[in-house]
């Protein structure tokens, strides 16, 4: 059986072409996979970051590997839908994160369907972006419409997906873990050491709005004193809007305790951060699913999040601590019951074999294969 996979891929950064690259070598290990990844994913002018390529990265020159995707040119869709007819593809996989790429790839469809009968799916990281986009709606119906199956990662994401069709064949397969985040690497941080007899707190990844930093800054500002100085708060992560309104959220007298790392966190740094943290919090007002919580437990790390339908799903009482959504007085409280109580969470390595990418694939095979 012959797979391709329409996705961002390395070089190009972020959670999702990483996701992306360990789903390609487990799902290779059993069938010939193809990738199609993109030369533009956005116009420069439409990119809130610092760049969308990482650094120093070896291109991966395999056959089966095409970069030929511009968002904006629908000549690079034709090109993209030849190749998948010449390939003799049988399945072919979406990875839908956003309604930017919904004309591109309706195109897409549109087209194989006229000359194929190759069978279409697609993993929907969500169902509605956290921007809005004229005509959302419209062109998702459409293009969850055309498939003969959907994944998606949180029954929250399948909600959402059900407000916009009738679609039947819809599967929920949490979103596993990265493998290659270099576990055993020796703990570092570029500026100030951290003190190992306090409590070390954690919030990683881009920071946007709808993740709720202002919820967990707030809460920093309630802390008893007296435990305040038993603690270490990590802020890091590239921001895609003005850090300084968040900034000056803190009291003077609490800044001298959150240490801020605004920048874009290259794989082989990652795992000095979790190693260094004893619980990684999400403070999220609203999310499809989030990558940060498969990293924790890779890390062996508990979680303190929002009770949002995406998260929610994957905390228990031997992994972490949930508190009601931007509920800032919860949240100082469980960060004041981490500060006084050393738990202990049993939780992990369950967690590691149900996330595993070996399943996720495993699950993906046998979904596209019903």
């Amino acid at each position: 059986m012959k797979i391709a996979i329409i996705t961002p891929f390395p070089p190009l950064r972020g959670g999702i072409s990483k996701y992306s690259y360990n789903l390609y070598i487990d799902l290779s290990k059993s069938s010939e996979v193809c990738i199609f990844n993109f030369t533009r994913q956005y116009p420069s002018f439409l990119f809130p970051g610092t760049s969308q390529y990482l650094e120093n990265y070896r291109i991966n020159k395999s056959k089966n590997i095409f970069t030929v995707i511009d968002s904006i040119n629908p000549f690079s869709w034709r090109k993209t839908a030849d190749i998948i007819i010449q390939k003799k593809i049988d399945k072919l996989i979406f990875r839908f994160w956003n309604p930017f790429f919904l004309p591109c790839y309706i195109y897409i469809i549109k087209y194989l369907k006229k000359k194929s009968n190759i069978k279409i799916f697609s993993i929907c990281d969500n169902a509605s972006s956290h921007e809005s986009f004229y005509f959302q709606k419209f062109l998702m119906k459409k293009f969850i419409n055309s498939m003969d199956g959907v994944i998606t990662m949180s029954k929250n994401v399948e909600s959402q997906i059900s407000t916009i069709s009738k679609h039947s064949n819809i599967r929920v397969f949490p979103l596993p873990i990265i493998k290659d985040f270099q576990k055993g690497a020796i703990a570092k941080l570029k500026k100030n050491s951290l003190d190992k007899d306090k409590v070390t707190f954690l919030f990683f990844g881009l920071i946007r709005e709808y993740k709720g930093i202002d919820i967990l800054l707030n809460a920093i500002n309630q802390i008893d004193n007296i435990k305040l100085k038993k603690t270490n708060f990590l802020i890091v992560g590239e921001s895609y809007i003005n850090i300084n309104k968040y900034k000056k959220i803190l009291n003077e007298d609490r800044r001298k305790y959150v240490k801020w790392y605004n920048q874009f966190i290259p794989d082989k740094e990652v795992s000095s951060f979790f190693l260094k943290s004893d619980y990684i919090v999400l403070p999220y007002k609203k999310a499809s699913q989030s990558g940060i919580i498969p990293m924790a437990y890779q890390f062996n790390k508990p979680v303190i999040c929002s009770d949002v339908s995406g998260l929610k799903e994957l905390i228990n009482e031997n992994t972490g601590f949930i508190f009601k959504n931007e509920s800032v007085n919860e949240l100082k409280e469980i960060i004041e019951e981490c500060i006084e109580n050393d738990k202990t969470f049993t939780g992990f390595i369950d967690m590691q074999k149900k996330l595993s990418t070996k399943n996720y694939a495993e699950n993906i095979l046998n979904f596209i294969n019903e």
